[in-house]
């Protein structure tokens, strides 16, 4: 009983960690996307960076 039940929190710990990773990607990959195509007609430059001093 106990087993499995440590069996079931290492299941869901990992398939937590399987779906962070994928999601965190998958989101990073779209806005590299939307980066590339829409800012040549978006209203200001959202390629720039602000310079750290």
């Amino acid at each position: 009983m106990i087993y499995s039940a440590k069996k079931e929190i290492v299941k869901l710990v990992t398939m937590d960690l399987i779906v962070t990773m994928v999601s965190i990607l998958l989101i990073d990959f779209i806005r590299g996307l939307w980066i590339k195509y829409c800012s040549a007609w978006w209203c200001w430059d959202i390629e720039t960076t602000f310079v750290s001093k």
